[in-house]
């Protein structure tokens, strides 16, 4: 009769055969390592100003390290939320990154209502580029000493 080592022989070839038993494979997307296409650097500010010449040098230099080309997508507008929204809504695959500073992630969401992005859990850090310092001025005729002396004094309400 049949011994069992024949069954199993003609069981793995049918099987084989009808796509049953097939070997893994990995998914398509992560058979190459990151990255194997361009990837984007949106920067939310015109080009030619420091912002701008900022990304491109960090573009240049990811491009080299990476060996993958990253292209800078000058984004303005909306103080630099529709990049912002741009890196929101893009896939959460890592090509697709923001030159962000603190307009699009706290300035923005607090004079907008409807922004299209949560600036808490829209974006993961990834690096911290620069700091850059704040000055406040005033005209000659104002002298204040302390930040509270540029605010204006508050004027009573008239009753009604």
């Amino acid at each position: 009769m049949f011994d069992r080592r024949r069954i199993l022989i003609v069981a793995t070839l049918l099987s084989l055969g009808a796509g049953i038993i097939v070997p893994a494979q990995a998914q398509e997307k992560y058979q190459d390592k990151y990255p194997s296409r361009p990837i984007r650097l949106l920067v939310p500010f015109p080009a030619g100003g420091p912002v701008d010449v900022m990304g491109r040098l960090i573009a240049q230099r990811l491009s080299s390290t990476l060996g993958q080309q990253v292209i800078v997508e000058n984004r303005p507008g909306g103080g630099s939320t529709l990049a912002a929204r741009a890196a929101a809504t893009a896939d959460p695959d890592g090509y697709t990154l923001l030159l962000a500073s603190a307009a699009p992630l706290a300035i923005g969401p607090a004079l907008y209502n409807n922004i299209g992005y949560d600036p808490a859990t829209s974006f993961a850090p990834i690096a911290f580029i620069s700091s850059v310092p704040y000055v406040m001025i005033a005209g000659p005729k104002v002298q204040p000493k302390t930040v509270p002396d540029l605010m204006p004094t508050p004027r009573p309400t008239p009753a009604s």
